[in-house]
């Protein structure tokens, strides 16, 4: 992924639950996304997470996808794990799912803020 000049920044505030959810299923992402992935399986919560709107994009879309999964909310193994345990599903309203759902529903409403309204460029707060 090629550094993109210009367009939004995200500057996530993500932690506890949230970032625990996000790396739960951050092994989604596409193999020509890799510098991506190590920047939030890195991130500790500390610090606001900086993404660009590509980027942005694709947090949004992983975890639309994996709230939209049929079978309830995957419990996914960590990437790299041996021998992973057999993929597990929990109900919609187990606490995982709800977290994951709170944190889709903020970054997608500030997501659609930005693509629909005036401001294309500069740094945006989550």
């Amino acid at each position: 992924m090629g550094k993109q000049t210009g367009g939004v920044v995200f500057r996530v505030k993500i932690d506890g639950a949230e970032l625990v959810e996000l790396k739960r299923h951050w092994h989604h992402l596409p193999e020509g996304c890799a510098g991506m992935q190590g920047k939030v399986q890195k991130h500790t919560g500390k610090r606001p997470l900086k993404l660009t709107e590509y980027e942005f994009s694709w947090v949004v879309a992983i975890l639309d996808a994996v709230l939209q999964t049929p079978a309830g909310y995957p419990l996914d193994s960590p990437p790299g794990a041996r021998d992973s345990p057999p993929l597990e599903f929990v109900g919609k309203d187990d606490p995982r799912c709800v977290t994951c759902r709170g944190l889709y529903e903020r970054l997608g409403s500030a997501y659609e803020r930005v693509i629909k309204g005036p401001r294309r460029r500069g740094t945006v707060e989550v």
